[in-house]
């Protein structure tokens, strides 16, 4: 059984056969995302201006290739405080959150020591998405799922880390899988791919002693839903 990938990049050469969702952070690579797109329909497709990247992209461009290349969601989007420019990131991040309203887009948000504030910026929308790489308790996944977002898990899972630990209180309702491939590989591996996804499930129903198809199948099914 395949568990589909909740986010992976352009960059990892994948050539999807199941449901897959593809982001780029170069605007350079968007025209041949495109074209993966049409080659395997089964791809979704994204792009947005990263906050690592803030001050590479401008918003007018980005509008552009919304309306030229037609998304499926839009991002990386989000904050990340590892990162400088904290206010032009949250300028940037507010008025991606107005595109993704305005083109009636999913979002996917990249969040680094910054769940309070983007908690508090989604809180003025009414969006939907995926929480790329969530790493913290259950009181702030609640509050995302609450307002309807899903949680995306993918290596912070086979580490000693606050979703490893937390997951149990989560439970399986609203999670789906990534690899963040070819990013974010996990203990000695070189790369990830979306392969790593059935990895990542099977870890977390070991946890929450459950069957690992059951689990995938929900997650699966919580993937299919965002973009209907």
């Amino acid at each position: 059984m395949f568990c589909y990938d909740a986010l992976c990049h352009y960059e990892a050469n994948i050539k999807p056969n199941n449901l897959t969702i593809i982001t780029t952070t170069d605007f350079n690579n968007i025209p041949k995302l495109a074209t993966l797109r049409n080659q395997y329909p089964k791809a979704k497709i994204g792009f947005g201006i990263h906050p690592w990247f803030v001050q590479n992209n401008s918003i007018e461009k980005l509008k552009s290739l919304i309306t030229q290349y037609k998304p499926d969601f839009i991002g990386e989007i989000g904050l990340d405080y590892l990162h400088p420019k904290a206010k032009l990131q949250q300028e940037i991040f507010i008025t991606q959150l107005n595109l993704a309203k305005e083109f009636n887009l999913p979002v996917i948000i990249h969040s680094v020591r910054a769940y309070n504030d983007v908690l508090k910026i989604l809180k003025a929308y009414n969006l939907r998405g995926i929480i790329h790489g969530f790493n913290s308790n259950d009181l702030i996944a609640k509050e995302f799922t609450v307002l309807g977002f899903l949680l995306g898990i993918g290596n912070n899972i086979s580490k000693n880390s606050k979703i490893a630990r937390n997951i149990k209180d989560i439970g399986m309702s609203n999670l789906v899988f990534e690899s963040d491939a070819p990013f974010s590989s996990w203990f000695n591996k070189k790369v990830s791919t979306s392969d790593d996804t059935f990895l990542y499930a099977q870890m977390v129903a070991n946890k929450l002693d459950i069957n690992l198809i059951d689990l995938i199948e929900y997650s699966n099914s919580n993937l299919q839903n965002l973009f209907k």
